[in-house]
């Protein structure tokens, strides 16, 4: 027997084919068989609907084609959560164009008076999650707004420091023009500024008299070590310049790399979060009675399948400095994804198309998690 029209449907949009389903729909929307909020029991989905997959993945574009054909927003899964719950909880966590694209959509499509107050299992309703948005938003924009005064503060140093080294070099390109024979000697005698005793303005006054004496009669030209002396005191200047340029630039790269060292801890402390809550959900009694896990449902640490960034979210609150709290936690994690503990424990409820990718996933991360423990150990 072949597969059901749903069936297909749900395989389409699991896929995120999104011409297929406009296809599927635009052929089959008058048959009667086909109920695009139907739900299929005993599959990976959590008594989902296609726009429940939709707004859990983040498609956008699905999610317009489902709702053009009758898709609605305000059918509970078997936690209660409507699509519009699974599409804030997106924007909640972080999903750049998730209230964009997938909120105002259903918003627009449905009645909010209705839809904004259906609660899930856990009370929680779209309107609660609404206000919880917004003020992640605003917070947001104000460390935005921060971010772009500090931003614009240190290009207002930068653009004062760089005025400053231009007037002290016009300044000093002044000051050797000024001291050219002409602007030194007067009628009445040596005008520069250098605080001096009159012993030593008379010694120097004879000696640059003789000096000259000695260039006007002999053709000779000032003296190599003055330029010498001057040269030297030149290169030092631009070193020194050099080296205070370095230095800041020093600085800023440091400011830089904690800033974003500070971004992916936030982000990675956000995705272990929502694992935290995800394994409360599907490793609960209540949950372990009514659905089964395919391949996505299993929580996870992070949005990826990858062992090491997996590791990475799950120790990102822990200080591997204590070796002692390193090791009680590996050993809680290997308890919860060593193979033989995890199929005793979801083995039943694993769906059978799904297994074997399933397994093969939480044998690495059980790996990655031994490796650790041995790293530790030899620390």
């Amino acid at each position: 027997m072949g597969r059901s029209k749903a069936e297909k449907l749900f395989d389409y949009v699991s896929q995120r084919d999104v011409l297929k389903v406009k296809s599927f729909l635009k052929k089959h929307h008058h048959d009667y068989r086909l109920d695009v909020n139907a739900t299929l029991p005993g599959r990976v989905h959590r008594q989902r609907t296609p726009l429940h997959v939709a707004c859990a993945c983040g498609d956008d574009a699905m999610l317009r084609v489902l709702m053009k054909y009758g898709a609605r927003a305000d059918v509970p899964d078997s936690h209660g959560d409507t699509p519009l719950h699974l599409a804030l909880q997106r924007a909640l966590h972080g999903h750049k164009h998730a209230f964009k694209d997938l909120v105002l959509p259903i918003l627009e499509k449905s009645c909010p008076s209705i839809i904004l107050d259906i609660a899930n299992k856990r009370g929680r309703t779209p309107r609660q999650l609404l206000k919880e948005f917004e003020q992640v938003e605003q917070e947001r924009v104000q460390r935005l707004r921060r971010e772009y005064e500090e931003k614009a503060a240190d290009e207002a140093r930068q653009r004062e420091e760089a005025e400053w080294q231009s007037r002290l070099q016009d300044e000093w390109a002044a000051d050797m023009a000024g001291m050219s024979d002409h602007a030194l000697w007067h009628d009445t005698g040596y005008t520069g500024l250098n605080q001096e005793s009159f012993d030593d303005w008379a010694t120097r006054i004879a000696a640059e008299q003789r000096q000259k004496q000695q260039q006007r009669y002999q053709g000779h030209q000032p003296s190599r070590s003055s330029h010498s002396r001057e040269d030297a005191q030149d290169r030092e200047r631009r070193q020194e310049e050099k080296r205070n340029f370095q230095r800041k630039l020093e600085e800023e790269h440091a400011r830089y790399q904690r800033r974003h060292s500070e971004r992916l801890r936030q982000k990675l402390l956000r995705q272990k979060a929502e694992h935290l809550q995800r394994c409360a959900e599907v490793f609960s009694a209540e949950s372990q009675e009514l659905s089964q896990l395919g391949l996505e449902d299993v929580p996870w640490p992070g949005h990826h399948g990858n062992p090491d960034k997996m590791i990475q979210v799950l120790t990102c609150d822990i200080n591997r400095e204590d070796a002692a709290e390193l090791r009680r936690f590996v050993r809680s994690q290997q308890l919860l994804w060593h193979p033989d503990k995890f199929l005793q424990k979801c083995g039943s409820r694993l769906v059978e198309r799904d297994r074997d990718k399933i397994m093969e996933r939480v044998t690495q991360l059980s790996q990655a998690l031994n490796q650790l423990g041995e790293e530790e150990k030899s620390d």
